[in-house]
């Protein structure tokens, strides 16, 4: 499961904040990732919103693939 949430820091540009849970051999590891966006190219609240959540699952889909390869290759 992936969550995401608007950073606003003062004095930097907005971004999101992406936390992916990834369950492997019954354990559960988080791992963290950030998505920087242009606020002249996605003006809307929908616009990056959508970007945001289709980033999201690219992360969580490649953060398993990659754990899933290590646990893998670790028993070869």
């Amino acid at each position: 499961m992936a969550s995401i949430e608007l950073r606003t820091p003062k004095n930097k540009p907005a971004y999101y904040k992406i936390t992916a849970s990834i369950t492997l051999n019954g354990q559960t590891i988080r791992k963290f990732s950030r998505f920087d966006f242009d606020p002249k190219t996605l003006r809307i609240a929908k616009q990056r919103t959508a970007a945001t959540t289709v980033a999201t699952f690219e992360f969580e889909t490649k953060a398993q693939e990659e754990a899933e390869r290590s646990i893998n290759g670790s028993w070869l």
